[in-house]
């Protein structure tokens, strides 16, 4: 007989439990995202990160995350560049994933050139050296998700993420495909959330933010928040490397997360935190029990 308890049941908890994994988006980024990142995850802040492979200070990340084995720490597959003069390229080399780069060699700029031109045989490649980026350098990731969204918005894109995921024994971040999940038994998110910065700054961004937690439905869902220390790294880099992002949205995020007053509203709507250790965990079971 199948199993018929919701997610939260098998997780262990009641099956009107609310519970919320937030993660950080884009650690590896930057120095100033890996310090704030660490901090708020090991102050209970977030319950889990993901870090962008192929950018400069994700070895920093990694060796953080290979040196504390509790934290949860996952991979931010990125195929894509957006940042101006801030730049990465394919670890696989741009000569063996060609589809997925532009004239300079990088990856291309938007996520709409990414679907445009790349090719499921190239996003495989160029998943699977990320992950194994991430294992040379000792990593022992929770989960995948994908900066941008890319592999997102295409079929074949999502199910050759969802497939490695499954090789390496990765859940993914499923906000929708769910039936892809399902083919592989793979445990996945009700919902999941992500705001930039609002016209009016602040306030109007942590209204949206309420807004969002007071909405949840029993179930398991997910927010994803990016995060950075104010320092001269960070406000430099937003500064050249893109015209639009501002410097302080980030900020923003780190000091909502870390609120007593953020703690205590989840409190209050009675939301339970939650962590993708969780999820991998309770997918080993699934497949251990086939």
């Amino acid at each position: 007989m199948a199993d018929e308890r919701t997610l939260a049941e098998e997780l262990g908890f009641a099956p009107d439990a609310k519970l919320l994994i937030i993660n950080a988006d884009d650690s590896g980024l930057c120095h100033s995202a890996n310090m704030a990142t660490l901090r708020a995850l090991e102050m209970g802040a977030i319950t889990t990160t993901t870090a962008m492979p192929p950018c400069p200070w994700f070895p920093e990340m990694a060796a953080i995350a290979a040196a504390n084995p509790e934290l949860d720490v996952g991979l931010h597959l990125t195929v894509n560049c957006e940042w101006r003069r801030y730049r990465w390229a394919p670890i696989a080399g741009a000569r063996v994933v060609p589809s997925l780069v532009g004239p300079e060699g990088f990856f291309w700029a938007s996520e709409e050139e990414t679907v445009a031109y790349g090719t499921v045989e190239d996003v495989k490649t160029e998943i699977r050296a990320q992950i194994e980026r991430a294992l040379a350098l000792g990593m022992k990731p929770t989960h995948i998700d994908n900066h941008m969204g890319p592999l997102h918005y295409r079929l074949d894109f999502f199910e050759a993420m969802v497939e490695i995921g499954h090789e390496y024994g990765l859940p993914a971040r499923v906000p929708f495909y769910h039936e892809v999940a399902a083919a592989h038994d793979m445990p996945c998110i009700q919902s999941f959330g992500m705001y930039y910065s609002p016209e009016g700054g602040k306030s109007a961004k942590c209204e949206l933010y309420e807004a969002h937690l007071a909405n949840l439905a029993p179930g398991v869902h997910e927010i994803a928040v990016h995060l950075a220390d104010d320092t001269d790294e960070w406000r430099e880099l937003c500064y050249v490397a893109i015209d639009d992002h501002p410097w302080e949205d980030r900020i923003f995020d780190y000091e909502y997360v870390t609120s007593p007053s953020t703690r205590q509203r989840l409190h209050d709507l009675g939301i339970q935190l939650l962590g993708y250790r969780a999820l991998q965990e309770l997918w080993q079971r699934r497949l251990a029990a086939k």
